[in-house]
Formats: C-alpha cells, structure tokens, sequence
C-alpha cells in the first residue's frame, strides 16, 4: 500500500511539474526574462509543494505515547 502511495504522489508530482514549466514559469520567463524564470521556478518549484505539504500535515493524526515504555527500556 506504502509503494501504491509513492507512485501516485509521483504521478500527482509530475503532473504538477508539467503544468507549472509549460504554464506560469514559462510565461513569467518571457515577461521578465531570467529573473521571472528564477522566481517562477522558487514559488512553484517549492514554495507551492511544501506549504501544501504543512497543510497537509497540520491535519494529520498525532500518535501518543500514553506514558507507556518501549520494549526493552527500563
């Protein structure tokens, strides 16, 4: 099940990579040049993903220890 997952957020990954070069990234290049690719690149290359990815684990279950000791310590 853990790999089925990998692949999906791959694909899910690729598919986002595809639209952001071909979209805003290349059209921010060709309205402001060199400095429109950089920033293009930063936003969707990584401020995008990883602000989802904390959204997505802001909501994610928390395990709890309960007090409980692991096997094998005293």
């Amino acid at each position: 099940m853990l790999r089925l997952k990998y692949i999906i957020l791959t694909g899910i990954g690729i598919i986002y990579g595809y639209w952001a070069w071909t979209g805003p990234v290349t059209g921010l290049k060709i309205r402001y040049g060199d400095s429109g690719l950089m920033w293009g690149t930063l936003v969707f290359g990584l401020m995008f993903p990883y602000t989802a990815y904390f959204i997505v684990n802001l909501f994610r279950e928390q395990k709890k220890n309960d007090g409980k000791k692991r096997s094998g310590e005293d």
